[in-house]
């Protein structure tokens, strides 16, 4: 089972916590050597409050962030809903995650569930040109003004419509699968196969 650390790009704690981790260096041929270990931690593992924290896949997007890092652990561990606490940890190799990656894995699931507005707000465009315009800002092809504009547009579309969505028989289900599919597609990303 792969485990994975969010943190900021220079190695500092994203979601609380202090410290710095060592972090993985790329050696000459491109393979990556990994960080230290980091020390030990002293008395008893508890979530939140005593541990390395780190998570799988299906955990991983509660806690997403600038850097996310394949993590190696050992020594006790405790499993929680949404996290894995170890005593000790060391960061393998970075993930195939920027800020390119995040806004296109966004877009793909926010196309994911524009059948939603669309069926609310039949012929309104506005979401959907957001999207395409958030990929195309993604890779450089237009300008953070052009995005605004586009983002605004879907913003003033999407809050008209969002009450009808929320109040859908099938909401619980449809979450439960969307949120599946996005564990997969964020998989892909991280490990660099891009849809």
């Amino acid at each position: 089972m792969h485990l994975y650390k969010v943190l900021n790009t220079d190695g500092t704690p994203h979601n609380g916590g202090v410290g710095q981790w060592s972090l993985p260096t790329q050696r000459e041929d491109g393979a990556w050597q990994p960080g230290d270990w980091m020390p030990p931690i002293e008395g008893r593992l508890r979530p939140c409050a005593n541990g390395y924290h780190v998570c799988r896949i299906d955990q991983l997007l509660k806690w997403i962030g600038p850097a996310i890092y394949l993590v190696e652990v050992r020594g006790d561990v405790i499993v929680e809903d949404d996290k894995i606490i170890a005593r000790e940890a060391r960061l393998v190799r970075p993930m195939h995650w920027d800020e390119c990656a995040a806004r296109l894995f966004a877009c793909a699931c926010a196309e994911r569930v524009l059948s939603i507005f669309e069926r609310i707000c039949p012929g309104d465009g506005r979401p959907h040109k957001a999207i395409q315009a958030s990929r195309q800002y993604a890779l450089g092809e237009i300008s953070m003004a052009e995005l605004d504009a586009a983002r605004t547009a879907a913003w003033d579309a999407a809050c008209a419509a969002a009450w009808v969505a929320v109040r859908d028989a099938a909401w619980d289900a449809a979450c439960d699968a969307e949120q599946r599919w996005q564990y997969r597609q964020l998989w892909c990303y991280l490990w660099g196969y891009l849809p």
